[in-house]
C-alpha cells in the first residue's frame, strides 16, 4: 500500500477516533505547565503583640492614633470633650470625623503631640461621665469617611491580617499617611469608607477563635451596619482584605450566602492581598504560639490544610455570581521572619521568606485567576496594603476599584448588548488563542534565575533611551540589544515589574518572553498570540475583532500554515481601536524565536511605523545581524549595554558582592578566602552574569581548602568556561548516563519531566521510580542544567548554541542521528507500552478520572516524535537510503500506524493533545507524498 494512500486512510481514522472520544467523555488530563509557582500573612506585626500603631514602649511617639467614640455633634465639641478627659497638656489633633456605622454616635482617629498619661498602657479607656470611648486597638467597625445622604453610593470595608490592626497595617511605614483615610475620600467621595479589626496577635494569644467565629463576627457587625438616612436601600459593599482577613471574608460569605442574608447579598467585589487561599509558611510563626491556644489554629494556615481547601471549594461554590468580581494581589518580595534575640525577645531579623507564595494568594476563583485580574506588587507581604501618597501601587489599587465600580454600575444584560460584545464566543477564543499565560512564564523564568537586585537594574529606568521611548510619542520601538549572558532577559523582567504598576486609563501592558527550548514559546506564532490573549482577557471588549475568524474557522485558523498572518491582520487592526490606551509590548529573546523571526520582526517594524496604532514596542535580543537587517532603516532606538558598559559594570559589582556574601555565608567563608573569591570574579567577569552564577554554582561544590586552587581554574569568558565544564563531564563516572541527558535536554522541544527524560535519554529503568538517582546525575551534568518542580531546564540559551555550535563532541554520531535515534526509540518505547483503553473505562460515557494508569514517561515522545522525524528528514534532503527506513511502505512509521494509531490518539486524548495529533498526522501525509517522489 503507497504510504501516502495509508496517512489519508489514517486521517479518517482520527474523525472516529475524535468520536470516541467525545461519547467517551474522556477529561484530559492537566497540561503541564512549565511555569514556576510562582508571600506574611497579614502578619502585619508578625513579632509583635502589639499594633504597629499602638507602640507602647514608647508612649510619647506622636505617631500613636487613637479612635475616639461617642455622641459629639462636631470637631469641636469632640475637642472640648477630649480637654475634659485627658486635660490641657496634651494637645489633639482630629485626622478624620465621620458617622459611625451601627449607631447614632460619631467616631473619630485622633493624634496627640504627646501621649496623655491617662492612656498609656490602656488599649480602651471608657469615660462614663462624658460618654465616650477612647481606644488604639480599633476592633469591630470603625468609619473614616462618610459622604452625605445623598452623595452615598456604595460602602467600601478593609479588614486586616493575622497579628495585623485595622488602622496600622494600612498606614505607610515610617509615616503618617494612611490610604483609606487621606487618599481614598478624595478618589471616591461617593464611598462610605471604613475598616474592620478583630484579635489576631500571635505570641502571648489567650484566644481559641477559629474562621468560623471570626466571621460570624464580621458578618454580624456588616449585617448591623444601619442604611443612610432616608436612603431606600442597602448599599453595595467592595471588600479591602489583607492576608487572613481574606479567608475570614471567604468563611463569611459562605454563612450568608448560605442564609441568602444582608452580607452576600450586598458584597459587589474584593480586593484580596496576599489571601494564602492554599495556605502559607507558617514555619516561623508556630514557635511564637507554641502550647498557646492559637497554636492549633496556625495549623490551618498550613499549604496542606484541608480546612482551606474545603473554603476554596465551598466559596467558588457558593460566591459565584458574575456579576461580583475580584481581583488578587501578590508579592515579590521576601519578608523577614520572627526570631529571638538575646534578650529572648521575638525580632523581626530572621531568614526572609515569601510567606504566601504567588499561586496560594491567586488561588480565589477559577474565571478570575488570569492577568487581568491577577496583579503583583513589588513589596513584602506586609507592605501589600502600605501605600505613600500617590505611590504607583495606590494608583493600581484605585484604578481597580473604579473598574468594579464601574462593572457595578452596567447591569449583566446592559453588558450583554455592547456592540460587538458576544461574552461566550470571546471566552471560547481566548480559551483557543491560551498556549500558556506570560505572566507564569515570567514567574517561572525570574524563579530560575537569581534574585532581582534594583542596583542591577536601576540604572535602565532613567537612561535616556527608555525615557524618551515612553515619553516621546514619535519613538515607538526600542531595540534592547546585548551579548549573552549580559542580563538582558532579567532587566525585561524588571522593566515589567516597574511599569506595571503604571497601568492607567492611559497605558496598558502586555508582554511575551520567548525561549528556544519550548515550542510553546520559540515562534512567531506562539508570540501573537500571547500578546493577543493578554490584551483580549485585559480589554474582552476587544474580542469581537476575533469573533468573525473563529466563528468561520474555529481553532483551526491556529494550526493553519497561514495562522501568523491571521493574527497579524487581526492584531493590526485591534491596535488601532479608539477604545485603547497607549500600550506598551515587550517582547524578550526575539534570537529565541526560531520560526517566523523575520515575519515578527517585519510586523513589529511595520506596526511602530503605523501613526494610528497604539503600541509602543521594547524588544531584546542578542546582537544577531539578521535582526539588526531587519531594524535597519526603521525608525527605532538602540539601547546595547556594550555602549552602556559603565552602568553594567556597576550593576555586575552589586551582583558579584551579592553572590559572594550569600557564597561565604553558605561555606563558612574566612575573610581572606571571601576577598580572594571576590576579586577573581571581578578581574575575570566581563560584565558576564551568567559567568558570576556559573562559577559561583561551581565553588558550592568545592571544598573551602581547595577553593584557592580551583579559583585559577575557572577562565574568562563564556566559552572557555563551558569548555571546562564540559570536559569534567567527559571525565565523571557516569558519563555515558550524564552526556545521554545532556543530548536530550538539548535536543527536546521542552522541558522534561523526570520520568521523559528517562524514557528519551534511555536510561536505565529503575531510575524511573529513583528521582534522587536521577536528580543526582542531572547534577553531575556541571551547570548546565537545572531542576525545578520535577522538571529539568537548561540554565540558558547559550548552553544549547555551544552544544549544537562548537561543543559537537557531545553528538558523537551527529546531531542529525541523534534525531533518528529519538525516532526509533520513540516508536519502539511506543509500540511497547500504548495498548487499547489504558485508562480501563468501563463503558462509553464514563470519565477518565485516573489518569494514573496512564504509562510513565511517554508524555514528550508521544507529542514530539514527529517534530524529531522532520527534523531528520530535513536535513537528510533526498538522500534515499535515509527515508527508506522510516517513510516507505513497510517503514517503521507505517508499521506502527498501522497497529497502534488508535491506541496513540486514545493516549495523546487523555493528556489533552489529541488536536496535536491530528496536526502531527497532516502534517506527516505531506512528508510521506515528498518522501514518495524520491523513493
Amino acid at each position: 500500500m503507497n504510504i501516502a494512500i495509508a496517512l489519508l486512510t489514517a486521517l479518517c481514522a482520527v474523525l472516529i477516533a475524535s468520536i470516541f472520544a467525545i461519547l467517551h467523555q474522556i477529561r484530559p488530563q492537566p497540561r503541564h505547565v512549565f511555569a514556576g509557582p510562582a508571600t506574611t500573612t497579614g502578619t502585619e506585626t508578625t513579632a509583635r503583640t502589639k499594633p504597629d500603631s499602638t507602640p507602647d514602649k514608647k508612649p510619647n511617639s506622636k505617631y500613636v492614633v487613637f479612635r475616639v467614640r461617642g455622641p459629639f455633634l462636631n470637631s469641636d465639641e469632640l475637642h472640648k470633650l477630649l480637654e475634659t478627659c485627658v486635660g490641657t497638656d496634651c494637645t489633639p489633633r482630629v485626622h478624620s470625623f465621620a458617622a459611625q456605622a451601627d449607631d447614632e454616635d460619631k467616631v473619630a482617629t485622633i493624634t496627640f503631640d504627646k501621649t496623655p498619661d491617662q492612656l498609656i498602657g490602656h488599649k480602651e479607656k471608657t469615660y462614663a461621665h462624658e460618654n465616650i470611648t477612647i481606644d488604639h486597638n480599633f476592633y469591630g467597625l470603625t468609619v473614616l469617611f462618610s459622604p452625605g445622604t445623598s452623595d452615598h453610593q456604595l460602602d467600601i470595608i478593609a479588614i486586616c491580617g493575622l497579628g495585623g490592626h485595622a488602622f496600622g497595617s494600612f498606614k505607610e511605614r515610617d509615616g503618617t499617611h494612611m490610604w483609606l483615610r487621606d487618599s481614598l475620600p478624595k478618589d471616591f467621595p461617593h464611598a462610605r469608607i471604613m475598616t474592620y479589626g478583630y484579635d489576631s496577635h500571635i505570641h502571648g494569644s489567650n484566644s481559641f477563635q477559629d474562621f468560623e467565629t471570626l466571621a460570624s463576627s464580621l458578618r454580624v457587625s456588616v449585617e448591623g451596619i444601619k442604611p443612610p438616612t432616608n436612603s431606600l436601600h442597602v448599599k453595595p459593599i467592595i471588600f479591602i482584605a489583607h492576608s487572613l482577613g481574606g479567608l475570614v471574608l471567604k468563611e463569611a460569605l459562605i454563612q450568608s450566602g448560605r442564609a441568602n442574608s444582608n452580607l452576600f447579598r450586598r458584597t459587589q467585589g474584593a480586593l484580596f492581598f496576599g489571601v494564602p487561599n492554599e495556605g502559607m509558611d507558617i514555619a516561623s510563626l508556630l514557635p511564637m504560639a507554641e502550647d498557646q491556644p492559637n497554636e492549633a489554629f496556625l495549623h490551618t494556615l498550613h499549604p496542606e490544610s484541608e480546612l482551606l481547601r474545603k473554603l476554596s471549594r465551598q466559596f467558588q461554590e457558593i460566591f459565584n455570581s458574575p456579576a461580583t468580581t475580584i481581583f488578587s494581589f501578590y508579592e515579590t518580595k521576601t519578608s523577614p521572619t520572627a526570631k529571638k534575640d538575646v534578650n529572648n525577645k521575638w525580632q523581626m531579623n530572621g531568614d526572609p521568606v515569601i510567606l504566601v507564595g504567588s499561586n496560594s494568594a491567586t488561588h480565589c476563583r477559577p474565571w478570575e485567576n488570569e492577568a487581568h485580574h491577577v496583579k503583583g506588587l513589588n513589596q513584602d507581604h506586609s507592605g501589600l496594603v502600605k501605600f505613600r501618597t500617590r505611590d504607583d501601587a495606590y494608583i493600581t489599587v484605585r484604578n481597580i476599584l473604579r473598574e468594579i465600580i464601574r462593572h457595578q454600575d452596567v447591569s449583566p444584560q446592559q453588558r450583554l448588548v455592547v456592540p460587538g460584545m458576544d461574552e461566550e464566543l470571546t471566552n471560547t477564543c481566548l480559551q483557543d488563542l491560551l498556549l500558556t499565560n506570560p505572566k507564569d512564564e515570567m514567574i517561572r523564568i525570574e524563579k530560575g534565575k537569581d534574585t532581582l537586585l534594583k542596583d542591577c537594574y536601576q540604572w535602565i529606568m532613567t537612561d535616556h533611551q527608555l525615557c524618551d521611548w515612553r515619553t516621546n510619542p514619535n519613538r515607538r520601538l526600542l531595540w534592547l540589544r546585548g551579548d549573552p549572558g549580559k542580563g538582558k532577559t532579567m532587566l525585561m523582567i524588571s522593566l515589567v515589574r516597574e511599569l506595571q504598576p503604571l497601568w492607567s486609563d492611559s497605558h496598558a501592558l502586555t508582554f511575551f518572553f520567548c525561549q528556544d527550548s519550548d515550542t510553546n514559546l520559540n515562534t512567531a506564532t506562539a508570540v501573537l498570540r500571547g500578546v493577543l490573549w493578554t490584551l483580549i482577557h485585559e480589554y474582552p471588549s476587544l474580542g469581537h475583532y476575533l469573533h468573525a475568524d473563529f466563528k468561520h474557522s474555529g481553532k483551526k485558523l491556529l494550526e493553519s500554515s497561514n495562522a501568523f498572518f491571521t493574527l497579524r491582520r487581526i492584531m493590526s487592526k485591534l491596535l488601532q481601536d479608539n477604545t485603547l490606551p497607549a500600550i506598551y509590548i515587550l517582547v524578550d529573546a526575539l534570537d529565541e524565536c526560531d520560526r517566523g523571526r523575520e515575519d515578527l520582526l517585519n510586523f513589529i517594524c511595520e506596526n511602530a511605523a503605523d501613526e494610528n496604532s497604539k503600541a509602543k514596542w521594547l524588544v531584546s535580543s542578542r546582537n544577531h545581524l539578521d535582526i539588526e537587517m531587519s531594524l535597519r532603516g526603521n525608525q527605532h532606538s538602540t539601547l546595547s549595554l556594550e555602549l552602556n558598559a559603565t552602568h553594567v559594570e556597576k550593576a555586575i559589582h552589586a551582583f558579584i558582592t551579592h553572590k559572594i556574601d550569600k557564597l561565604a555565608t553558605k561555606k563558612r567563608y574566612q575573610e581572606d578566602l571571601r576577598n580572594l573569591v571576590w576579586k577573581h570574579l571581578m578581574n575575570n567577569a566581563d560584565s558576564t552574569f551568567l559567568w558570576v552564577a556559573l562559577v559561583c554554582k561551581e565553588l558550592e561544590r568545592i571544598g573551602n581548602y581547595m577553593t584557592a586552587l580551583e579559583l585559577k581554574s575557572f577562565p574568562p569568558g563564556l566559552l572557555p568556561l563551558y569548555n571546562r565544564m564540559f570536559q569534567q563531564i567527559l571525565a565523571g563516572k557516569y558519563c555515558s548516563h550524564t552526556t545521554a541527558i545532556m543530548r536530550s535536554i538539548i535536543l527536546a522541544k521542552r522541558p522534561l519531566l523526570f520520568d521523559e527524560l528517562c524514557t528519551l535519554a534511555d536510561l536505565p529503568k529503575e531510575l524511573m521510580d529513583d528521582e534522587q538517582s536521577l536528580s543526582d546525575l542531572v547534577s553531575q551534568c556541571g551547570s548546565f542544567a537545572t531542576i525545578r518542580e520535577r522538571t529539568i531546564y537548561l540554565v540558558h540559551q547559550s548552553v544549547k548554541d555551544y552544544f549544537v555550535g562548537e561543543g559537537q563532541k557531545l553528538f558523537t554520531a551527529g546531531i542529525i542521528q541523534e534525531h533518528r535515534e529519538i525516532v526509533n526509540r520513540s516508536l519502539c518505547t511506543m509500540s511497547t507500552k500504548l495498548k487499547k483503553n489504558m485508562c480501563s473505562l468501563e463503558s462509553p460515557g464514563a470519565h477518565a478520572n485516573n489518569n494514573t494508569l496512564l504509562p510513565r514517561g511517554l508524555g514528550y515522545i508521544c507529542t514530539f516524535w514527529m517534530e524529531h522525524l522532520e527534523e531528520y528528514l530535513a536535513a537528510c534532503g533526498d538522500r534515499v537510503e535515509n527515508n527508506t527506513e522510516l517513510l516507505s511502505d513497510q517503514g517503521k512509521v507505517y508499521k506502527f500506524l498501522s497497529r497502534y494509531l488508535l491506541n496513540w490518539l486514545e493516549f495523546l486524548a487523555l493528556i489533552g493533545h489529541l488536536r496535536g495529533g491530528i496536526s502531527s498526522l497532516r502534517r506527516l501525509e505531506g512528508l510521506a507524498k515528498a518522501s514518495s517522489t524520491i523513493l
